[in-house]
């Protein structure tokens, strides 16, 4: 009945196994990404923090979350505020972003 799935998925693994992807990004790894030149790295940084930010939305939504972050936030705002923050706070590099983005986005977009 699923079989139809199982191809895709398939072939996501095999393709998937020949990246080099680092699901847990430190600060400096998510700086070269977000200030490279490549369109490969510009899309895993954008996709990262979208990811990012999409969660804490939600957490926002269920009152996780005191960052209020517009709607209409878009990638590149993200990969700005994102890399504005790691220049001004250059400790957190060495860090997990997923433990700085949050004071980043809320910096950037506080709660009225």
């Amino acid at each position: 009945m699923f079989h139809f799935l199982l191809v895709p998925l398939a072939l996501t693994a095999i393709y998937a196994s020949d990246l080099d992807i680092n699901a847990y990004q430190s600060g400096n790894s998510l700086l070269a990404l977000c200030e490279s030149k490549s369109v490969a790295d510009q899309v895993q940084c954008i996709g990262y923090l979208q990811a990012t930010a999409d969660e804490i939305s939600f957490d926002h939504l269920i009152g996780r979350s005191p960052i209020c972050m517009r709607h209409d936030v878009t990638g590149n705002q993200l990969r700005d505020v994102t890399v504005n923050y790691l220049h001004k706070h250059p400790d957190d590099r060495q860090r997990y972003a997923a433990m700085w983005l949050p004071q980043a986005f809320s910096e950037a977009w506080k709660c009225e």
